[in-house]
């Protein structure tokens, strides 16, 4: 019996097993939450990556679009003064009372005559606007709006 260790030793013993296996439990636990939070880590990581090369892919599609509205831009802007007019003598007309194809009456001798242009022009500070009229002659004439009705 002398083999046999006594009560007290034994007691002993299961206390440095479980204080082992909880230390063992407790590293195993900082080990599993220290993995969590690299993986978590690392997930953010990847799901900033990917809202970068989100981002970079529309920007890289914004500046397709731009350089090719550059290159439209480039091609027209020979036409800027051209539109420039355009938008100008739309305006000057836009009051006028006839439009180009209304047959009117000249006060200068009360004949029936048709409107077949509108001439439009001027300088940067001071423009005129006439019409020209068609006689039943074919002969043309540049009126005022005021001569006509």
């Amino acid at each position: 019996m002398e083999n046999l260790p006594a009560p007290d030793q034994q007691k002993a013993k299961r206390k440095r097993v479980w204080s082992w296996i909880i230390v063992i439990i407790v590293f195993l636990g900082f080990q599993l939450i220290s993995y969590k939070l690299i993986s978590d880590k690392d997930q953010t990581l990847v799901d900033a990556q990917k809202q970068l090369l989100i981002e970079q892919q529309k920007n890289s599609t914004c500046v397709f679009k731009r350089d090719s509205l550059t290159r439209e831009v480039k091609l027209l802007s020979i036409y800027q003064s051209l539109s420039r007019a355009m938008v100008h003598r739309d305006e000057a007309t836009k009051l006028l009372k006839y439009k180009v194809g209304d047959v009117v009456f000249s006060k200068r001798d009360s004949s029936k005559v048709v409107i077949s242009d509108i001439v439009i022009g001027g300088s940067q500070f001071e423009y005129y606007v006439k019409y020209r009229l068609l006689h039943k002659d074919n002969t043309t004439e540049d009126v005022l709006p005021e001569l006509v009705y």
